[in-house]
């Protein structure tokens, strides 16, 4: 079959450098593959983040409010790389002979769901005087919540000033909340 319909849509729609709000997932992952842009997406999470973050800035310049799905990508890429920097990290720390927190070796182990059930042993309850209720906490615990990005290797203070420089004062207040600092 023969392509006569309108250069905007179909297989030429393909060969664009710049993206569009209708724009078919086939033709999203082309253009991406290409390396159209100074990052090209790859297994890279550092490119594909950087990547990822312009066509956001272009969706939302464009008057496209930013596409949902750049957004889900980012935060997938996002968490690939916190658990490869934490598996890195861990890595480091055993070969310098020190004990490390985080208890896996590699990405396939790290979903908060498998890290919770690695340890058998009972969750200690303490009251929090500031959340006026019981709060629960473990290694294992600690560790899902590094994987989610709700504790850092830094402090929950860079975590929180972190989220507000890029505008996620909503997730900023409930990390806080969360963790009892009002």
């Amino acid at each position: 079959a023969v392509w006569t319909g309108s250069a905007s849509i179909g297989p030429s729609a393909i060969e664009k450098s710049v993206p569009s709000h209708d724009e078919d997932i086939s033709a999203v992952m082309m253009r991406r593959a290409r390396c159209l842009h100074v990052a090209s997406y790859s297994t890279d999470p550092a490119s594909n983040l950087i990547m990822l973050s312009k066509e956001y800035s272009q969706d939302k310049s464009n008057g496209q409010g930013g596409a949902s799905n750049n957004q889900e990508l980012w935060r997938l890429w996002n968490w690939i790389e916190r658990v490869e920097f934490l598996c890195e990290d861990a890595f480091e720390l055993e070969e310098s002979g020190e004990q490390s927190l985080w208890p896996v070796k590699s990405l396939v182990d790290a979903g908060a769901t498998h890290l919770l059930h690695m340890d058998d042993e009972v969750d200690e309850g303490m009251k929090s005087e500031s959340l006026q209720c019981i709060t629960y906490d473990s290694p294992m615990r600690g560790a899902a919540m590094a994987s989610c990005g709700w504790t850092g290797k830094d402090g929950l203070l860079d975590i929180l000033n972190e989220e507000e420089k890029i505008g996620n004062f909503e997730r900023a207040a409930a990390l806080a909340v969360f963790h009892g600092e009002f």
